[in-house]
Parts: C-alpha cells; sequence; structure tokens
C-alpha cells in the first residue's frame, strides 16, 4: 500500500557495524526519503541474514513500486495535488524490468509466508507480508496500470490479511495501513460506481457461490 512520510533528515550509508536488526527499518526511511538504490541494499542485506523472513521481499517490492511511482510522476500527481482519482486518468507505461523484478519479489513474500502459515496460522510477520504484497498490487494495478477492479479485488484481500493480523495481535500497527489502499480506491472512484462497490460489499451472499 502507498506510505508517505516526509523527513529532513538524511540516514547515513549502513556500515558493517550496523546492527541487524535496523537494515529492514531504516530501508523504508532510505526509501521515504527517495534514495532508493540505498534502500534496496539495505531490504537486500535484511534478505541475506532472515532468508525465512517474509517482510525481506515485500520489503524489496515496496521499493520498486516507490520508485516506479516517482518515475511516472505518480507520487506528486496523486499525493501533492488535488486529484486522487484512480478512475479513466491515462494509462502509465511502466517499466517492463522493473515491473517483472516487483511481480518476483511480491511472489517470493507470499511462498515464503504461505509456507511459514502452513506451520503456524497466526504467525504475525507472515500475516502482514501477505497484506503488504497484496496492498502494494492494488496501489500497482490501480495508479500505474488503471486496472480499478482488479485494484480493488487485491485492495479486498490485504484488508482481509491485515483483519486476520490484528485479530491475532492487535498492537501490530501496520496492519492498519493495508485496509488504506481499498478505502483509497473506492472512495477515488466516481459516485456511481462507489456506490455499487458499496452495495455489493453489503450483500449478504457477496462471495459466495
Amino acid at each position: 500500500m502507498i506510505v508517505l512520510a516526509s523527513s529532513v533528515t538524511l540516514l547515513p550509508i549502513l556500515t558493517a557495524s550496523t546492527p541487524p536488526s535496523t537494515f529492514l527499518e531504516q530501508g523504508f526511511q532510505f526509501l521515504y526519503d527517495f534514495q532508493f538504490e540505498d534502500a534496496k541494499t539495505n531490504f537486500s542485506r535484511w534478505q541475506q541474514l532472515f532468508p525465512d523472513d517474509p517482510v525481506g521481499p515485500a520489503a524489496e517490492a515496496a521499493g520498486y513500486l516507490f520508485e516506479e511511482f516517482n518515475r511516472l510522476g505518480i507520487l506528486e500527481v496523486h499525493f501533492f495535488t488535488r486529484r486522487s482519482s484512480v478512475g479513466p486518468a491515462k494509462k502509465q507505461v511502466p517499466d517492463p524490468a522493473r515491473r517483472s523484478r516487483f511481480n518476483d519479489a511480491v511472489r517470493r513474500a507470499r511462498q515464503i509466508a504461505n509456507k511459514r502459515l502452513e506451520t503456524n496460522p497466526n504467525d504475525a510477520d507472515a500475516l502482514f507480508a501477505m497484506a503488504l504484497a497484496a496492498g502494494q498490487e492494488a496501489d500497482y494495478q490501480a495508479l500505474i496500470e488503471k486496472r480499478t477492479l482488479a485494484s480493488l479485488v487485491s485492495a479486498k484481500q490485504a484488508t482481509t490479511w491485515s483483519r486476520r493480523l490484528l485479530a491475532v495481535d492487535p498492537s501490530y500497527y501496520d496492519a492498519y495501513l493495508a485496509s488504506g489502499s481499498e478505502k483509497y480506491i473506492i472512495g477515488s472512484l466516481i459516485p456511481p460506481v462507489r456506490w455499487l462497490v458499496g452495495l455489493s460489499a453489503k450483500a449478504p451472499n457477496a462471495g459466495k457461490k
């Protein structure tokens, strides 16, 4: 999902003496400061140290997503202007190589998370990785590919995973970010479509066969 943070503090490049537990956190800080290469370096280091942590590749996917948003000017258009629609605006042209890396990182995050969930269905980090992966897919589909309906499906999946996570660990506050994708996408639809989406969500047999 889309998470923006403004910061005037530039973090130093990490060295071998940096505690491993900070690689992931500082990677996101680099990401928010638009230092994409430094962010990817930290996410890579985290995955090397903790290959069984699904949040690592999910964070890597976030790096590719933010980098593509920056290249296409999406951050400025959607968050620093009054425009917020994900509807029929001009479709963006994604970078094929970055899209491939993004999809691969999402796939690896889900693969590791699913493996952990088979052993422990209440694995908080695995649940978060699933929510993060689905939320980022929703953002990519909505803001880059302009596939609104597909993005709604992904956003609803993110919300479902985040609710499962909060049921397991109410203090896992990052889980609240996942539901933001669905609310943002629905809120950006034109009123008639928004009404139909809301009506479908309220239907007693919605989603059942």
